[in-house]
């Protein structure tokens, strides 16, 4: 397989095509060629064989997959590195990169490595990958020898063999000379790359000329996506509500499961005694589409028509999906309810203080807050105003004194207290006082003369006044003359006439006395005998149970008394 050299020769390791070994080695016939045999480029199998080697001589030149040489900083010290890039020799549009570290030079009988790194370009499992040992012919050995100690032939570079005189050099033996697989790779995932040490051999002195080839079964692969989209509901609510108050329920879906559920839909079905904005019973709003994993929260907001517990269910749906159920939320809807008693004394005169007690009481649910009561009595002398009350808690009572005073006219005073709270119907209650008016009578009897002389005459003027706030009615007087005098006549601006029985006078009655208004007598009388006279007036009138008396004293004294 190897030819021996005339003489030692500096041991040059190459890939050709990757140039290991730099020389045109004889390949299988399933391997790429070009000139008399066409490259294959697909044939029945997937298989592809990328030769890693270049041949040379005569009309067949492999130009597909042209391998480079180089040293590179990246490499091992004292290696060369050897790539290939296949089909198109270009990285960018090739599917498998080879790429081989191996030593420069290699002493005989001493083991030595080189590296291979094989690299899937595509974006697609390439399958069935195997790096295959083609060995090598004496030819092939003394052309690469030749190239790697002489550098570029006589035509152009690295890899052009024309013009060099084959079998100048011996090839040299190693222990790999099998066609055996150097590495059965398998399959290599997208961009994915892999390394691995291949252990040789020199035997003999010379150049070793190696070349490899690479086989593979591309893959197209077609990748659809099978995706379960699957919604989760949620719908929270509060767990009480005043009835003034509109309830909000949130309603938060959820894509729990892959791909996008479209056109997301939720309804819920009001109970009786909840309406929507729309005035319907049935919530239905339009979600729209979910990514995978997306949430998206909504609001609606409902008026409840009535106090009581109110509980529902909201169904979320998509296109092709099936229709999931939140947990059922129940809200109780609560209301305050105000009673309003006005506690009042049956009577007052007028002119008096007149007290009220207002009790406001919450027998509702619901606390009453922000609690005012109104208040009025029209008729009273002194302005009541509003009282702010505050919270009232259910079951919970709030009392408190309203005063006021009473007029100067008979009649009914009239408190009226108008409860009034947050979400609760005004509650009114009222009571009256009779405001009575009374009469009051002053009655006066006082002598114009005293003392006076026997045989002198005097009077006594006599006056009832009513200084109460009602009427009297039926005023009477009666009169007693003392034995000191005798009467002798009525004045002339008497109220009412005056008739004498006697010492006993009677006046007519006064048949109605305003308040304020008062009645006057003048009584006139002569003195008959020296004395302490007393002269005595009696009042009776319908307001009065007993009579009312008055007495005028008067000095009668002698008349020749100086």
């Amino acid at each position: 397989m190897f030819s021996r050299p005339n003489s030692p020769k500096r041991l040059g390791f190459a890939v050709a095509g990757l140039l290991l070994a730099a020389a045109g080695c004889n390949t299988a016939s399933d391997g790429p060629r070009v000139g008399g045999t066409p490259i294959d480029r697909g044939g029945p199998s997937p298989a592809r064989d990328s030769i890693i080697g270049h041949r040379d001589g005569g009309t067949d030149r492999t130009r597909a997959a042209r391998p480079a040489a180089a040293r590179d900083p990246n490499a091992p010290a004292g290696s060369l590195r050897h790539t290939l890039a296949y089909p198109t020799g270009d990285r960018q549009t090739s599917l498998v990169m080879l790429e081989v570290d191996a030593p420069d030079q290699v002493r005989v009988g001493q083991p030595y490595n080189y590296q291979m790194r094989i690299t899937n370009l595509t974006d697609t499992p390439l399958h069935d990958v195997r790096v295959r040992d083609l060995g090598a012919t004496g030819e092939t050995a003394a052309t690469a020898a030749a190239d790697v100690e002489g550098g570029a032939g006589d035509r152009g570079g690295p890899g052009d063999f024309q013009g060099r005189e084959p079998n100048r050099d011996r090839p040299a033996r190693d222990r790999r000379a099998d066609r055996t697989p150097v590495w059965d790779v398998g399959t290599l995932q997208p961009r994915q790359s892999l390394t691995r040490q291949i252990p040789a051999t020199a035997d003999e002195i010379g150049t070793i000329g190696r070349c490899l080839t690479v086989q593979y079964n591309p893959t197209l692969c077609v990748a659809v996506r099978v995706v379960q989209p699957e919604l989760q509901l949620v719908k929270a609510g509060p767990e009480y509500a005043m009835i003034c108050d509109e309830i909000t329920y949130t309603y938060r879906v959820t894509n729990t499961g892959t791909g996008v559920a479209q056109g997301v839909r939720i309804e819920d079905a009001l109970p009786e005694g909840l309406t929507a904005a729309d005035g319907g019973r049935t919530l239905a709003i339009n979600v729209g589409d979910l990514n995978q994993g997306q949430t998206r929260e909504v609001a609606a907001r409902v008026r409840p028509a009535r106090t009581g517990r109110f509980a529902s269910r909201a169904t979320a749906t998509g296109t092709g999906l099936e229709a999931v159920q939140s947990r059922e939320v129940a809200t109780a809807v609560r209301q305050p309810v105000l009673a309003v008693t006005v506690d009042a004394p049956e009577s007052r005169y007028t002119n008096e203080p007149v007290d009220y007690r207002v009790t406001v009481r919450n027998t509702g649910d619901a606390p009453a807050e922000r609690t005012v009561v109104r208040l009025a009595a029209p008729g009273g002398t002194e302005r009541v105003v509003d009282r702010e009350v505050g919270l009232i808690p259910p079951g919970e009572t709030r009392a408190f004194t309203v005063s006021t005073r009473s007029g100067r006219q008979a009649g009914d005073l009239r408190l009226t207290a108008t409860a009034e709270a947050r979400c609760a119907k005004p509650a009114t209650e009222a009571a009256s006082v009779a405001i009575r008016v009374i009469p009051a009578l002053r009655l006066e009897c006082v002598d114009v003369t005293d003392p006076i002389r026997v045989d002198g005459n005097s009077a006594y003027t006599i006056r009832v006044t009513n200084t109460g706030t009602g009427p009297e009615t039926n005023v009477r007087l009666f009169a007693t003359v003392p034995a000191e005098l005798t009467y002798a006549g009525a004045g002339a601006d008497s109220a009412t006439r005056i008739t004498a029985d006697g010492n006993k006078l009677t006046f007519a009655p006064v048949a109605t006395l305003a308040p304020g208004q008062a009645a006057t007598w003048t009584v006139q009388v002569k003195a008959v005998r020296p004395g302490d006279a007393r002269f005595g007036v009696e009042m009776r009138s319908d307001s009065l149970d007993k009579p009312v008396d008055e007495t005028a004293s008067t000095r009668v004294v002698d008349g020749n008394a100086r």
